[in-house]
This record gives C-alpha cells, sequence and structure tokens, in this order.
C-alpha cells in the first residue's frame, strides 16, 4: 500500500469519525421544551364541572368516604403485588376490559371479605379457657 492511499484511507476514517461525533451531538442537543416540559401540566379541554361523574354508584357518600381509604391499600396491594406492567400484560392476553386500578381495587376488597370471617373467628368465637378477650 503507497503511502498516498495510507494518508486517503486514514483522512477518509478521521472524517468519518467526526461526521459521526458532530452528528450524534446534534442529535443530543436538548430544547427548551424539553427541558420544560416536565413542570408544566397538559391543560384539560373542558372545566372539570362539565364533566360526567366517573361513576353512579347507589350510595356516592360512602364511595366519597371510602376512596381515601381504598386509594391508600391499592398502594399496598401493587408495592406488594406483581408489577403494572405484568398486570396489564396479563389483562390483554386474557381479553379483560379491566383497568389495572380496577384489578387492584378488586384485589383490596376479596382480602377485606376473605380476612373479615377469620378475624372474627379469631377475636369473637374461639374457645379458651379464662376471660373471653377481645383481640
Amino acid at each position: 500500500m503507497t503511502p498516498a492511499a495510507t494518508g486517503a484511507l486514514i483522512g477518509a476514517l478521521g472524517g468519518t469519525g467526526l461526521l459521526l461525533v458532530v452528528w450524534r451531538l446534534s442529535a443530543r442537543r436538548v430544547t427548551l421544551d424539553d427541558r420544560l416540559a416536565p413542570y408544566l401540566r397538559v391543560q384539560r379541554p373542558m372545566s372539570a364541572l362539565l364533566r360526567e361523574p366517573a361513576g353512579r354508584t347507589p350510595f356516592p357518600a360512602l364511595a366519597r368516604l371510602l376512596a381515601p381509604v381504598m386509594t391508600d391499600a391499592v398502594r399496598v396491594v401493587e408495592r406488594l403485588g406483581s408489577p403494572t406492567a405484568d398486570v396489564r400484560r396479563r389483562l390483554a392476553r386474557a381479553g379483560r376490559t379491566e383497568t389495572v386500578e380496577q384489578v387492584r381495587a378488586a384485589q383490596v376488597l376479596w382480602g377485606c371479605s376473605g380476612s373479615s370471617p377469620g378475624c372474627s373467628w379469631r377475636c369473637c368465637w374461639r374457645r379458651r379457657a379464662g376471660p373471653r378477650r377481645w383481640c
């Protein structure tokens, strides 16, 4: 290989590397919109007062009272249970139209309805010698 061909090859490789570096740096440039997006809220198209309520329940006052408790319980189940992506994938595979939050709420309700008979049996109807204690 002649010195001229070696120099041309080294120059071509160096130029290609420099072009790749410049191209990649310009692609990584962060715009003002990208920097401010996490701090700005998405504006809702209509007033919250004009929207329909989320769901109809036979006992709306009870639903409003239990909503914070259910929210906390759903967070606990989410932290201890399967990841949200796994639940969403299983729901899609099963062909169900429920959301992940509805599944978590159902898990909380089934857990409460299953543990309440056990707790009541433990506290009230256990047979034990001596004075009866409530828990």
